[in-house]
């Protein structure tokens, strides 16, 4: 099972806003992925819900139900919708996490502890979207909940420092939870913004573009992480411009002259585990 963890959907007929990217008005359906998993020997996709609006959360997990590549879906949750994840878990057997924001997480307690104590009772994931630097506090929000799977998805960009994701810090945090995991949906952001033009053929052009990309790759990988890492390619793009497989040869790049097995893991065992996945 090799599976993309990071794949977002919308229709045409329920736009964004204005003021959001344009290419968030495309119309971009599951069946545009038919050939490319295909090309890559990848079973399937993580789908991720880009935001609490048209389609409703009911009509966006029933749609993707309906969904053959999808093999798993991630709701985001606010303070608003919390109660009706318990319903959405019976409702929607691909619901197999809920997304919310670190900053939301740190910022309002209340949200916090009811968020944890809901999760608590049922077989989710958690995935918090990393969008500022991990408080020391963070260790002791789950002494209540030991089973809960947290996904980390860190938001990287390439022109501002990312410092603030503290890898020893991390590292340290999953020595005391074996289900902790950190999703590496952001590599292209850290690759150079001439990627929509570039072919990627050349591997000395890949290197330089994705130097960025690698350097963080390889401070996880050598900080022992293999095995708490999946890879999301974050296609299509929200605000830069890169194909499905300029994403897998930024992963290929970052992964040169490591084993397979390393690739294999961040594809496949560790998301089965991270996301709760029948084999």
């Amino acid at each position: 099972m090799r599976i993309d963890t990071a794949v977002s959907f919308w229709k045409k007929d329920a736009p964004s806003p204005a003021d959001e990217p344009l290419i968030l008005h495309q119309d971009y359906l599951p069946q545009h992925l038919g050939f490319v998993l295909m090309e890559h020997g990848l079973t399937g996709v993580i789908a991720i819900q880009h935001a609490e609006r048209n389609p409703s959360t009911p009509e966006w997990l029933t749609w993707m139900e309906e969904c053959t590549e999808v093999i798993a879906v991630v709701a985001l949750v606010t303070s608003d919708s919390l109660t009706f994840v318990p319903e959405w878990v019976t409702r929607f057997p691909k619901l197999k996490a809920v997304r919310t924001s670190l900053s939301a997480l740190a910022n309002d307690g209340q949200y916090r502890q009811k968020l944890i104590a809901t999760l608590n009772s049922l077989d989710i994931t958690l995935e918090i979207a990393v969008d500022q630097a991990l408080p020391e506090s963070c260790t002791g929000w789950f002494e209540n909940a030991p089973n809960q799977r947290i996904v980390l998805a860190p938001k990287l960009t390439k022109d501002e420092d990312n410092g603030w994701l503290d890898i020893a810090f991390i590292r340290a945090w999953t020595n005391q939870r074996p289900n902790l995991w950190i999703k590496l949906d952001g590599l292209p952001n850290l690759t150079s913004t001439d990627t929509a033009e570039s072919s990627w053929d050349d591997p000395e052009d890949a290197m330089l573009d994705a130097s960025k990309a690698v350097t963080f790759v390889n401070q996880l990988l050598e900080s022992q992480l293999t095995e708490r890492l999946v890879w999301g390619s974050a296609w299509p793009a929200l605000t830069a411009q890169f194909t499905f497989d300029e994403a897998i040869d930024i992963l290929d790049t970052c992964l040169q002259g490591k084993p397979e097995v390393t690739k294999t893991k961040l594809l496949g065992a560790n998301v089965v585990d991270a996301y709760g996945l029948s084999e």
